[in-house]
């Protein structure tokens, strides 16, 4: 009996292509996007998130998104965790000079425009250090004297450190990375040329993961540490922000998806386009135009409460983008419904990405333009290419980061049976001998199995051929016969 043209895709990595990068969606930047990938041979996928990913480091705290009017409780800083995949010489790393020259200039400017409150930061310092060590010795002649030593003067109180606010971090430790925040209230941009590494260190200094600390930073929460070298003194971080980007080669990413089960891995932006060839190009990135657009991004301050208290301006949705919003939503809570593992986890941060998607193309819009005021409101334009892009582009880039891991649990195991079967080179595999000798990982339970081979046979990969030991009677074998295209 013949058999029927089986299903291929059983025998694949679960890797779907990449999708073609919408690039509307980034309103007036699309031009200035397209130009500078072509002059670096790089794909404008890697252009346009490393832009988006370094304008909400800009923007960081002075602003938050509120999706929903009926819920003042859910807001979102425009913060994006972005990992550009790609092989060595894919164009990741020249997609990146124009932002990292630029954000670099605007640090050492920052730098540069702090050296006064550091020269009287030093000064009050001196003094104070002067005071104290004059009320020592006063205090000393006293004991000696048999007197009442003088009291401690408040001059003596050293001020409170001060450093120049930091943009982009590269390498830091946590506690190193707090430090910083504490000095840089709109918070920072950690830049990795290789994400696995970053991923691996995170437990390697310290004795517990330093995860939670940065899925608390992935929201603008508060954090606080405990080490031995801040002299007992816990450091607190009101509101920790930190914007991530990073490449990652292809082979690495697969180590990156078995990381704990934490919500960490879900709330990157995978970005994978499929290599560029290398072409001569007479175009040049409008390093000017960037400059404008991201010092104005920049120039954005955050509130300051009577107590003097800093905190973010809240940037409610528009009516009418609230509505369409909401219709998103829906659909986004359907697509979790239809997936499982950690896709489904990915897709149930697809609200959230939107939202700060569409806050930050409210305001990389104004800030492109020659308006002096910025926008109070996200737009309904802002949502819709949020929303879009996170539909037709990021989901399906999703899909292609995770591979096996976004297929639906049977149809995953189905193919690793089916995989294995062919390792083996095995025409007629019984049930039995899979989950107790083979033991595949998720194929080690009698129902599993036969679960599996069952989906096999509907894929034109196995048929059953039940039969019983020997003339004994009771329960048959269960065996299957294999399609021998698969070692064709």
């Amino acid at each position: 009996q013949g058999w029927p043209s089986p299903d291929r895709t059983f025998l694949q990595n679960g890797q779907s292509r990449a999708p073609t990068l919408p690039l509307d969606a980034f309103g007036p930047m699309a031009k200035w996007i397209e130009n500078t990938a072509r002059a670096a041979s790089a794909s404008p996928d890697y252009v346009a998130f490393a832009l988006a990913t370094c304008a909400t480091a800009l923007i960081g705290n002075t602003r938050i998104v509120q999706p929903d009017p009926d819920r003042s409780d859910w807001s979102e800083p425009p913060a994006l965790w972005t990992c550009l995949v790609g092989p060595p010489s894919s164009g990741k790393t020249p997609a990146l000079v124009p932002f990292e020259r630029i954000m670099d200039s605007m640090e050492a400017a920052d730098r540069e425009a702090f050296e006064p409150q550091l020269d009287d930061f030093r000064s009050r310092k001196g003094i104070a250090e002067s005071v104290e060590k004059k009320w020592r010795k006063e205090v000393e002649k006293a004991v000696n004297g048999q007197k009442e030593p003088p009291t401690r003067p408040r001059e003596a109180d050293p001020p409170r450190d001060v450093a120049a606010p930091r943009t982009v971090v590269r390498s830091a430790t946590l506690e190193a990375l707090a430090v910083v925040l504490g000095h840089s209230p709109k918070g920072v941009l950690q830049v990795r040329d290789e994400l696995a590494g970053w991923v691996t260190d995170m437990s390697r200094y310290s004795g517990a993961s330093d995860r939670p600390h940065w899925l608390s930073m992935y929201s603008g929460g508060a954090i606080t540490m405990d080490r031995v070298k801040f002299e007992g003194k816990p450091l607190c971080v009101r509101r920790a922000l930190a914007s991530v980007l990073g490449g990652i080669q292809p082979d690495r990413l697969a180590e990156c998806m078995n990381s704990p089960d934490d919500g960490f891995t879900a709330r990157f932006l995978f970005i994978w386009p499929d290599a560029q060839p290398l072409v001569r190009s007479e175009a040049r990135p409008d390093i000017e135009a960037l400059r404008s657009v991201f010092e104005r991004l920049h120039g954005l301050d955050m509130a300051t409460s009577e107590a003097g208290i800093l905190y973010p301006v809240v940037m409610p949705f528009e009516a009418d983008a609230a509505d369409t919003f909401f219709e998103f939503r829906e659909t986004t809570r359907a697509l979790a419904r239809d997936h499982e593992g950690s896709l489904a986890g990915w897709i149930g941060k697809g609200d959230g990405v939107a939202a700060r998607l569409a806050g930050l193309f409210t305001l990389l819009d104004w800030a492109a333009g020659q308006s002096p005021t910025a926008p109070g409101r996200v737009s309904l334009d802002a949502v819709n290419r949020a929303c879009l892009l996170w539909i037709d582009y990021l989901l399906p880039m999703a899909k292609r980061a995770f591979g096996d891991a976004a297929r639906p649990t049977g149809e995953r195991l189905a193919s690793r049976l089916l995989k294995e079967i062919r390792s083996r080179g095995i025409s007629i595999v019984n049930e039995r001998t899979v989950y107790k000798d083979w033991k595949p990982q998720g194929l080690r339970q009698a129902g599993t199995v036969s679960a599996a081979f069952s989906m096999l046979e509907e894929a034109g990969w196995a048929r059953s051929k039940v039969r019983r030991a020997g003339d004994t009677t009771g329960r048959g074998r269960s065996d299957w016969e294999i399609n021998p295209e698969l070692w064709q």
